[in-house]
C-alpha cells in the first residue's frame, strides 16, 4: 500500500503542477532541467597580499570556456552560472603559480533565475616564479656526474581561504637540468615567500648507469625538502650510493637484476620494464640454489599463477613463462633461494612491468544489476584501462559526460550533460608509481548506457609501461550486467 501511494502521489504532481515541476516519463520520475543561476566570485592576491590585476580566469560550462580578467582590486566575478554542481576556477598569470580551485553551485530542479547567489570562491594566492635550487651531485668516486631522468616536485602551487584559515593546493613538477656535477630544479616559487608558507620540493633522482651497460650500477636518490631548508642555507651535495653492498646483515647479495626487488620491504634493486621476450634474471655475488620461484600476472582484480620456466647457473636465477610476457602488465614474483656454502635461505619479493603495446584500451563500465540501461545516481562508473599506466605528481583526473540525460534529444540543456567536471583525485607517495588499471567515478545524476565520458587531467602526466605518455581517450560507458 505504502508503494501504491507513492505511485498516485507521484502522478498527481505530473497532472496538477506547472512546467517547472517534475514529470513522468517512460515510468520513471524524474525533473525538468534546473534553470537557477548564480554568480561566480573570488579574488586573486599575491603573498604580500597585494592584488594580481590582470590575471587570467577560465571556467568550463556547457555553452563553452568563459574567461575572465582580475581587476585593480584582483577580484573576479562571473554572472548567470548555471547552479550545476561543480565548476573548476582555473586561475593563471605570466611570472606566477597556478591556481585550480572547486567551486560547487547547487539549485534545485525548477529554481527560476536568481542572480542575486553568489558563490565566493575567496581568496586565491599565487606564488610568484623565479627562483632555482641547485644541489650537488657527486659519487664516491668521480664529482662530475651528469645524471639523467631527474624529476622535481614542488607544492603547494597555491593557497586558498577558507574560513578563518588558509588551506595550501596542488603541486607540480619539472624536469630537472643536469650539469656535471650539479642538479637544477628551475623556475620554482619565490624561496622567501614560498618557505613562509610550508612550501616543500621533492627531488627523485632514478638509479643511474653511467658506464652505459644497460644496467644501473648507482641507486637511485629521493628526498623531501622544506622550502626553509634551501632557502638561505647552503644546500649539501647527493652522493650516490653504488646498488650493491658487502654488508653480510643485509642477506645474499644482489649483484644484479633486471627486475624490480624488494627484501623485507625495503627497494634493492629499481623496477625497469622488460620487453615482452625478455628472461628475468637475478644475478648473486654467490652460488645458490634455488627453492622456488612464483610469478603472478596481475588480472582484473586478482593476481593469477602463471606457469614458469626457470633456468639456474651457479650465481643466478632465470624464469620466463610460456609465450611470454603480456605487454603492458605487471608481474609480481616471490622467490626463495639458499646458500650453497652457508645454507642461509632469503625470501625476496619482485615486481616488473612489460613495456606497452602503444595501443592501450580504455572502457567505462557500471554495474546494471536491474538491467535497464541506467546507471543510478551516485553509483560508482569504474573507467578500465587494459594496460598499466604510471603517474609522475599528484594531481586530478576529471571526466565530463557527454549525453543527453533528460530525455530532450539536446545536449547541454541539463545539469551535467556536458562540461560539468566529476573529479577523481589522485595522490601519490611518489612519483613513477603505478596507478594500475582503474579508476573509478562517482555521479549525483543517473547515466544512460551509451553516454560518452570526455577526459581531462590537469598537473598530471601519465606515462605508459614504455615510459611513454599516456592521454586517456574519450570512451563510451557500458553496461555490465
Amino acid at each position: 500500500m505504502k508503494r501504491l501511494g507513492l505511485v498516485l502521489f507521484a502522478l498527481a504532481l505530473a497532472v496538477g503542477c506547472d512546467d517547472d515541476e517534475p514529470v513522468q516519463s517512460e515510468g520513471r520520475l524524474r525533473a525538468r532541467p534546473s534553470r537557477a543561476l548564480g554568480s561566480l566570485a573570488g579574488r586573486v592576491i599575491d603573498p604580500l597580499g597585494q592584488a594580481l590585476t590582470d590575471a587570467r580566469v577560465r571556467i568550463v560550462l556547457s555553452d563553452g570556456e568563459r574567461t575572465a580578467a582580475t581587476d585593480s582590486s584582483g577580484a573576479f566575478r562571473f554572472a548567470n552560472v548555471p547552479a550545476i554542481g561543480t565548476v573548476e576556477v582555473r586561475v593563471e598569470k605570466e611570472g606566477f603559480t597556478r591556481a585550480f580551485v572547486p567551486a560547487r553551485l547547487e539549485a534545485e530542479a525548477g529554481d527560476y533565475p536568481q542572480n542575486e547567489i553568489v558563490h565566493d570562491v575567496g581568496d586565491i594566492l599565487l606564488f610568484p616564479l623565479g627562483d632555482e635550487v641547485v644541489f650537488p651531485v657527486w659519487t664516491p668516486t668521480r664529482s662530475d656526474v651528469a645524471v639523467e631522468d631527474a624529476v622535481c616536485v614542488f607544492g603547494p602551487t597555491f593557497y586558498q581561504r577558507q574560513g578563518n584559515g588558509w588551506a595550501g593546493r596542488a603541486q607540480t613538477h619539472v624536469q630537472a637540468e643536469s650539469r656535471p656535477g650539479e642538479i637544477a630544479c628551475p623556475n620554482l616559487p619565490r624561496l622567501d615567500f614560498w618557505s613562509a608558507n610550508g612550501g616543500w620540493l621533492e627531488l627523485f633522482v632514478p638509479a643511474q648507469d653511467f658506464d652505459g651497460d644497460g644496467h644501473a650500477e648507482y641507486a637511485g636518490y629521493v628526498r623531501r625538502y622544506a622550502a626553509e631548508e634551501l632557502y638561505g642555507n647552503a644546500v649539501e651535495p647527493i652522493v650516490l650510493e653504488p646498488r650493491q653492498t658487502d654488508d653480510p646483515s643485509v642477506g645474499l647479495q644482489i649483484v644484479q637484476s633486471n627486475i624490480e626487488i624488494y627484501r623485507k620491504w625495503e627497494l634493492v634493486w629499481p623496477m625497469p620494464a622488460l620487453k615482452s621476450d625478455d628472461v628475468a634474471e637475478i644475478v648473486f655475488a654467490v652460488p645458490v640454489d634455488v627453492v622456488s620461484v612464483l610469478v603472478w600476472k596481475d588480472s582484473a582484480d586478482v593476481l593469477e599463477r602463471d606457469e614458469t620456466i626457470v633456468e639456474t647457473e651457479p650465481d643466478r636465477v632465470r624464469f620466463r613463462i610460456s609465450g611470454g610476457w603480456e605487454k603492458g602488465k605487471l608481474y609480481v614474483v616471490f622467490l626463495v633461494v639458499r646458500e650453497k656454502e652457508s645454507g642461509f635461505v632469503e625470501m625476496l619479493d619482485g615486481r616488473f612491468t612489460v613495456e606497452s603495446s602503444g595501443e592501450i584500451e580504455v572502457r567505462a563500465l557500471f554495474l546494471d544489476s536491474d538491467d535497464d540501461g541506467i546507471a543510478a545516481a551516485n553509483e560508482t562508473l569504474r573507467v578500465e584501462l587494459s594496460e598499466y599506466v604510471f603517474g609522475v605528481s599528484d594531481g586530478v583526473i576529471a571526466v565530463q559526460v557527454d549525453a543527453d540525460l533528460d530525455g530532450s534529444s539536446e545536449i547541454g540543456d541539463s545539469p551535467y550533460e556536458l562540461g560539468s567536471d566529476i573529479f577523481a583525485v589522485l595522490d601519490f607517495e611518489s612519483p613513477f608509481q603505478p596507478m594500475g588499471r582503474k579508476l573509478y567515478f562517482r555521479f549525483p545524476v543517473e547515466i544512460p548506457e551509451g553516454a560518452r565520458l570526455v577526459f581531462t587531467h590537469r598537473d598530471r602526466v601519465l606515462l605508459n609501461t614504455s615510459g611513454e605518455r599516456f592521454d586517456i581517450p574519450s570512451v563510451t560507458l557500458e553496461a555490465e550486467p
